[in-house]
């Protein structure tokens, strides 16, 4: 398969997912699709699900979820606050970029996983 989908996240605001074809015959890159998503929850890390039906993003402080319908289909289906206990009030502020996360699949269920 020659043209495989590339999705890329926002850092900063205005929050959107791009959706890029790369032809890896041809080693062309074409913009496909840009999806807005909320304003204030840019992508800093994303991956999919192992079935490819779903995108996860950590923004500054919300985990986001999207289904994936197709490379020009992808709908925010919700998203989750991360507040932290301990953490000062004034990092759940709108203008504080103070929290950042890594999000990465896994074929073990959390909740059920051994001890690392």
């Amino acid at each position: 398969m020659p043209v495989h989908h590339l999705m890329v996240g926002t850092w900063t605001p205005p929050a959107a997912i791009f959706t890029f074809a790369f032809d890896d015959e041809a080693l062309t890159l074409v913009k496909v699709n840009r999806t807005a998503i909320p304003v204030d929850e840019p992508i800093s890390w994303m991956t999919f699900s192992h079935d490819k039906k779903a995108l996860y993003g950590a923004a500054v402080k919300a985990w986001s979820s999207y289904a994936v319908e197709s490379p020009n289909s992808i709908v925010h289906q919700a998203s989750f606050a991360m507040p932290h206990d301990g953490a000062p009030p004034i990092s759940l502020d709108s203008p504080c970029l103070s929290r950042l996360t890594l999000s990465l699949s896994t074929h073990l269920v959390s909740l059920n996983s051994p001890s690392l």
